[in-house]
């Protein structure tokens, strides 16, 4: 499924499609259950005998509040829809992380003033790879390279790796999912992690499996970080 559907489309998907089709399934088999199906019973909106299809769902809404079963499964919808791209979260693989930012690191690495400094690549690196990756998808450098910045798709300011290939990419300029608008996201994710509202971990998680998705969960949490940071320390 998560190959089919970003993590937005899959929760539209499940809170328009709760009430009904998935409802009157689980409605008829918790009736033709013993004990389920008496504590259902006792309420005399809907009988064993009952039409629970989609089309009819005010009965079934009713039990849906107020049945045992109804609320443990509300409680476990609820989780879903609340924590976003639970789904369909990839870990990054190992290689596009440094390995000097972990946990226990934090203080050390991401969260102090100036670290993203003494870890990026050289001009003379990220050039190459950047005509690389430009030639790989028929752009011609010259004609093109300012409209792109090689972006580090797990940003340093998070413990991407600074020189693995597959933590790079092409990201335009301008546009909806412009390399600004996923600054921004970096900026609200590093804060974020420093000031320990989210872990490491889900924040390399979310960036890594789609930013855009990240970027509608994160992008209105307000941080609370005790010492703000210049904003030449955080980013790529």
């Amino acid at each position: 499924m998560c190959s089919q559907y970003k993590s937005a489309q899959l929760r539209h998907d499940l809170t328009i499609h709760l009430g009904v089709e998935p409802l009157a399934v689980l409605l008829k088999m918790a009736m033709s259950s013993g004990c389920l199906g008496a504590s259902f019973r006792r309420h005399e909106d809907l009988d064993a005998g009952d039409d629970v299809r989609p089309g009819n769902i005010s009965n079934a809404w009713f039990i849906w509040a107020h049945s045992a079963l109804g609320m443990v499964l509300r409680i476990l919808l609820l989780g879903i829809l609340i924590a976003p791209g639970f789904l369909c979260a990839k870990v990054p693989p190992p290689e596009v992380l440094s390995p000097d930012v972990f946990v226990t690191s934090l203080d050390e690495t991401i969260c102090v003033s100036g670290y993203t400094r003494t870890v990026r690549p050289s001009v003379v690196y990220t050039n190459g790879v950047k005509r690389r990756l430009m030639r790989e998808q028929g752009l011609a450098y010259e004609a093109h390279h300012s409209e792109y910045e090689l972006d580090h798709i797990i940003p340093l300011a998070l413990g991407g790796h600074p020189r693995n290939l597959g933590n790079l990419m092409l990201q335009p300029w301008v546009g909806e999912n412009s390399a600004k608008r996923k600054d921004r996201l970096e900026v609200k994710l590093q804060c974020l992690v420093c000031s320990g509202q989210i872990s490491l971990g889900e924040a390399q998680s979310a960036i890594w499996t789609d930013w855009r998705d990240a970027y509608s969960r994160y992008s209105p949490m307000a941080c609370h970080r005790k010492k703000s940071l210049k904003a030449s320390d955080y980013g790529d």
